[in-house]
């Protein structure tokens, strides 16, 4: 095993077999260009191959460990560990004093092998979402004349600023005016009160 600084040509092989251990979709396509310039981009190679790749950044007194991804088929070897231990070596020549990583809390095989290195947890973050509720309009377009027939005693029309309820005779003046009559109707009682 040999690990040396990635290349452009070490791109294809090492995307072949990476897998995300978080979403499915690997950011590693999207970093590598950049990677190769910023920090330490290391690859692990067998037999003159890809097996493995490792980043590494570094700011102020620390390195931050990221994108660790081995081929499945050399997994439970320890070359994993190998490529962090080699970028904390340049970053121990380098004066840094603290390697950082973030894992996944569903990453179990990283948060192990981080664990037999001596990494602590130092924090635990938590992602919320929530989905924005789509409101869905009231307005319907009705352009031909089934739609427009559709729409009687159920809705209501606008005719300038004013609300109409749609019945056969508003649909049959619509029709005598124009032929291609669009009406823009809302649904029934909508913002309305029924006096009594």
């Amino acid at each position: 095993m040999q690990i040396r600084k990635a290349t452009k040509s070490d791109k294809k092989p090492v995307l072949d077999f990476c897998q995300s251990p978080y979403s499915g979709i690997d950011y590693i396509a999207n970093v590598w260009d950049f990677w190769l310039k910023d920090g330490v981009f290391l690859t692990m190679e067998h037999e003159g191959k890809p097996i493995g790749v490792c980043h590494a950044s570094f700011s102020k007194n620390q390195v931050w460990v990221e994108g660790l991804r081995i081929n499945p088929k050399f997994w439970q070897r320890g070359y994993g560990s190998s490529l962090v231990l080699k970028t904390e070596q340049i970053a121990k020549r380098k004066n840094y004093k603290i390697s950082r990583m973030i894992i996944s809390n569903g990453n179990k095989k990283s948060i192990k092998l981080a664990k037999s290195l001596g990494y602590k947890i130092e924090d635990k973050w938590y992602l919320y979402n929530i989905r924005p509720k789509r409101k869905q309009s009231l307005v319907i377009p009705a352009i031909n004349s089934k739609q427009i027939e559709n729409l009687i005693d159920s809705d209501t029309y606008s005719k300038s600023w004013k609300w109409f309820e749609f019945d056969k005779p508003a649909m049959s003046e619509a029709n005598k005016k124009e032929k291609d009559t669009c009406f823009h109707t809302k649904q029934k009682n909508s913002g309305s009160r029924h006096l009594e």
